[in-house]
């Protein structure tokens, strides 16, 4: 079940590292749905995103949002020369909870830890190496996310499967003389080493 875009909105608006603006709020929610298709081959939430003026564009984000405004989101303008900026806020009526699955959250905080703090360029550009957009090149061109490649997750890497193996094919002993009991224990204490390293390096590589 698709996460509910409301509760995406809020949690990154309250955890965001600075406020974030109509634009940049797009661009998260964007890399939310991206890291969180290369984990499940799916999006987390039902937005539809095409090419606009600048980057990713669902009208859905802001609608959603602004009909948030005084009660749990607060919407500010801020003027600068012929131009505006919506920012949003922690509103009056803040959420208490948020129905968010541990693989939202996962994906969120990918998206808060690594992007909540950029500057707008740099928010731009980290969003612009997705495959999605680097496949799209006019404007209004609806993004396909199922460009995104897929990360296995850590029990589906090759080199856990590898290990599964060898755990399996080991002949373990219950049975038998002291030293045929030490070697055993050698045995195992050499597979789990070997766990570790290589869980630790496939979870590094899909956290990348």
């Amino acid at each position: 079940m698709r996460a509910d875009l409301r509760d995406v909105i809020l949690y990154l608006v309250y955890n965001a590292k600075y406020s974030p603006t109509k634009t940049s709020l797009m661009k998260l929610v964007y890399l939310a749905d991206y890291y969180y298709w290369q984990l499940h081959g799916e999006q987390m939430t039902d937005c539809k995103y095409e090419l606009g003026n600048y980057g990713v564009f669902c009208s859905d984000i802001p609608n959603t949002a602004e009909s948030m405004d005084k009660r749990e989101l607060k919407l500010t303008m801020f003027l600068f020369g012929s131009g505006y900026q919506l920012n949003y806020l922690q509103g009056p009526e803040p959420a208490a909870q948020f129905e968010l699955t541990d693989d939202c959250l996962q994906a969120l905080n990918k998206v808060i830890a690594k992007h909540s703090g950029q500057s707008l360029p740099a928010l731009k550009r980290s969003h612009h190496q997705t495959e999605p957009l680097q496949a799209v090149k006019v404007k209004g061109g609806k993004l396909d996310m199922s460009k995104i490649q897929v990360k296995p997750r850590i029990k589906e890497h090759p080199h856990m499967k590898e290990l599964q193996k060898h755990i399996l094919g080991m002949d373990l002993i219950i049975k038998g003389s002291p030293e045929e009991r030490a070697e055993q224990r050698q045995q195992i204490m050499t597979a789990l080493s070997i766990a570790r390293k290589r869980a630790n390096t496939a979870r590094l590589r899909v956290n990348e």
